[in-house]
């Protein structure tokens, strides 16, 4: 067993009382589902991102979030994010590396009800360039936008919201309507699994199959958004915003962020 390993054991289940005896079922089967999660990410970026999720997601589904066993745990596991990290991406074709910061999202659900009080308020983290990028909130919404960016440039910006009590189908519906009533050209949604795991729908201006004045220009609003499930009966909503000529740029780095976008218990 290597060191991260031992710590994680240790601080999920370190003072385990008989509640935690009830669950080996479903610890076990978890544990797996981590090693195995761990063994991927590790392969693909060289961090803790894919194990430290996997133990998020066994504490909340084990029902250990509320156990002093639980909030130990988490407390632990936070201190496991790097607070920065070199990132590679591919940007037009050619690898680009950067140092990038982890931030905390600032987009918590709505405080709960007091007829759930056993629901579990949910952020998120990820890493940021934050010498190319700026974040600012408005409205609840976190947005991730170019510093700098000229005026006279086209949008863009990657906007995430949380949204507390709503399924993961009317999410979609509501937002479906939203986009088919602003862009020519809507995709049908789709499941995807990288960056990140959820519904996605493309959308640009103008018509691929129209003529040459309505056919989409180097300039041309794209959006791509997708829809995440936040594990507690609420979704976040990530939106991408660029136009054509930069999606190989700034579209390439946004879902090279979303690759270590993390749900984690607010604090």
């Amino acid at each position: 067993m290597n060191r991260l390993d031992y710590d994680l054991r240790e601080a999920i289940l370190k003072s385990t009382d008989k509640a935690l005896e009830s669950k080996n079922d479903v610890l076990q089967k978890l544990r797996n589902e981590i090693k195995g999660n761990y063994i991927m990410k590790r392969r693909k970026t060289g961090n803790k991102f894919g194990i430290i999720a996997a133990v998020l997601i066994l504490l909340l589904a084990a029902g250990l979030w509320f156990t002093p066993t639980g909030q130990a745990a988490v407390s632990r596991i936070i201190d496991l994010f790097e607070k920065e990290k070199s990132v590679e991406t591919i940007v037009e074709g050619q690898p680009e590396t950067t140092e990038q910061e982890l931030i905390v999202g600032n987009t918590p659900t709505p405080q709960q009800d007091m007829m759930t009080p056993d629901k579990v308020q949910m952020t998120y983290v990820m890493y940021v360039d934050t010498e190319r990028y700026i974040i600012e909130t408005e409205d609840g919404a976190d947005i991730i936008k170019p510093a700098d960016y000229p005026e006279d440039m086209p949008e863009v910006y990657m906007k995430i919201t949380q949204v507390d009590d709503i399924s993961m189908q009317n999410a979609l519906s509501a937002m479906l309507a939203e986009i088919n009533a602003e862009y020519e050209t809507v995709s049908e949604p789709y499941e995807v699994g990288e960056p990140l795991k959820g519904i996605c729908i493309d959308a640009f201006d103008g018509d691929p199959n129209g003529t040459k004045e309505t056919m989409p220009q180097w300039d041309s609003a794209v959006t791509k958004v997708i829809i995440v499930d936040n594990t507690q009966g609420g979704v976040f909503i990530i939106e991408m915003k660029y136009f054509i000529e930069a999606e190989e740029g700034h579209g390439s780095r946004f879902l090279s962020m979303l690759e270590e976008f993390v749900i984690v218990p607010s604090e």
